[in-house]
């Protein structure tokens, strides 16, 4: 009897690192990450930088079915010049088409509770349209809508501990009488397995304990279990933007991280959609239940991820590299191509006081300091790496990109959903400037150049918009 490949993507992740423990009993289990780590029984290990096409085709070679855990809210470059919606709408197109191309037909995806109001948090809309571009690539997908998780290692779980740990006095803005239906990780794990050896079912699923909380409640009782009991006052100020703040500075974690997830609080994030949990899992852990089992395993292993996360981010501001991602208007009727040819030769006319531009045969731009010999950047067409919704261009040449690097960052425009949505992105830049002088000049140049590319590209779709309906009249 064949055993059925699982891929994880997210593997050294809260949620991915448990799967690698429990997956292997059914399945031959392939850990995606960017770093190989030594194989046991059912389980390997393989390199996969997610903003790498190429690199996703490789690493799912030979893969039945897939789950997708992957977040973007935690930097992943040096510098980072892109909204965490629009870095996780690149990473999701990457794995799906990758999973086409190597004819898998099943992903398990963990994504958000959709509150079904026309006022969705940005956080919880890019969730959706992560599920809906895995479902333009893949036959199956199951898309388990989880509201908050609870288990030691998840980011909304230990902002709830630490807040309710700390604070003697703890201000309740309205977000706090929001809704909720939590669930325990190991619930959530189950249901992923179950999914994985049914091989389905097919679209969107709400996952949660049965007892619904406020977020207040949920507090109330996370303070009971730790033994603390602080004061609960209702608070004069509703800002989440400051409400983050604070939060940052008490738990060390990110604004970039916190801010979003309290956005989501303002919506009742309640289940609706349970048949397939109810299948599985007729009696859901309690909430008591799953905040002491995170307890217990923060006991046993707290130091070893603590230590993992804080090696990873003393990494990245090791390194030069820059990503840049904007999304920008889609005018109608329109490809990659198109969009890719536009701007050069747009660049070199909307910044003609500093770039002339020279075009060679073979799909080579070169772009010149205005007035000298001076080379700033040469970008190579990859037409076999190319198609009609994605063009790519390699960074080959040019004083502004360190020498040793040559050849390794990319320039795309690529289009998504339906209606379309056109994202532009360089990924793997490695300046020559040193750091806090690139930081000041070339990459406020690079976004000053983009955000004018974007009104460029707004007007075209604005005319397109009037021709169409002149013409429907």
């Amino acid at each position: 009897m064949h055993t059925k490949t699982i891929a994880i993507a997210g593997a050294t992740g809260f949620i991915g690192s448990r799967l690698c423990q429990v997956l292997p009993t059914d399945f031959n289990v392939i850990a995606l990450s960017r770093r190989i780590r030594p194989e046991t029984d059912g389980l390997q290990w393989r390199s996969c930088d997610l903003y790498d096409l190429d690199s996703c085709i490789g690493a799912l070679k030979g893969v039945d079915s897939a789950v997708y855990l992957v977040h973007s809210m935690m930097p992943s470059a040096r510098l980072t010049q892109a909204s965490f919606e629009d870095l996780d709408l690149i990473l999701a197109d990457n794995f799906a088409r990758a999973a086409q191309q190597n004819g898998i037909k099943h992903i398990v995806y963990v994504g958000g509770l959709d509150p079904d109001t026309p006022d969705t948090s940005i956080h919880l809309s890019s969730r959706m349209e992560v599920e809906q571009v895995l479902a333009n690539w893949v036959e199956t997908v199951t898309a388990l809508r989880a509201g908050l998780v609870i288990g030691h290692g998840g980011s909304s779980f230990e902002v709830l501990e630490d807040v309710v740990a700390k604070l003697p006095l703890i201000l309740c803005p309205s977000w706090t009488e929001s809704k909720m239906q939590p669930i325990g990780v190991r619930n959530l794990v189950t249901l992923i397995r179950h999914a994985l050896i049914e091989g389905g079912p097919d679209g969107c699923h709400d996952v949660g304990t049965d007892a619904i909380m406020t977020y207040k409640e949920l507090m109330v009782k996370a303070a009971k279990q730790l033994n603390k009991n602080p004061v609960f006052l209702p608070s004069p100020i509703d800002n989440p933007e400051l409400s983050s703040l604070g939060v940052s500075i008490l738990t060390g974690k990110p604004t970039s991280l916190i801010t979003p997830l309290l956005h989501s609080l303002k919506h009742d994030m309640l289940t609706r959609h349970t048949v397939f949990q109810s299948q599985v899992i007729p009696k859901p852990q309690t909430f008591a239940e799953a905040f002491e089992e995170a307890r217990q395993d923060k006991s046993n292993h707290g130091k070893e991820a603590t230590k993992s996360r804080r090696k990873r981010l003393k990494k990245l501001k090791q390194e030069s590299a820059v990503r840049s991602v904007q999304r920008m208007p889609m005018p109608k009727n329109r490809d990659a191509f198109w969009l890719a040819e536009r701007y050069l030769r747009w660049l070199p006319r909307a910044f003609r006081w500093i770039v002339r531009a020279e075009y060679v045969e073979g799909g080579i731009s070169r772009m010149y300091l205005q007035g000298t010999q001076i080379l700033l950047l040469e970008l190579r067409f990859q037409r076999a790496r190319s198609t009609a919704d994605r063009a790519v261009y390699t960074i080959s040449d040019g004083t502004l990109v360190r020498p040793d690097t040559l050849g390794r960052g990319t320039f795309e425009f690529r289009i998504m959903l339906d209606p379309s949505v056109l994202i532009t992105a360089i990924h793997d830049f490695h300046p020559r400037l040193p750091w806090y002088i690139y930081k000041v000049t070339q990459a406020q140049m690079h976004s000053l150049v983009m955000a004018k590319f974007s009104d460029y590209l707004e007007g075209i779709a604005a005319k397109d918009t009037f021709a169409s309906e002149k013409n429907s009249e």
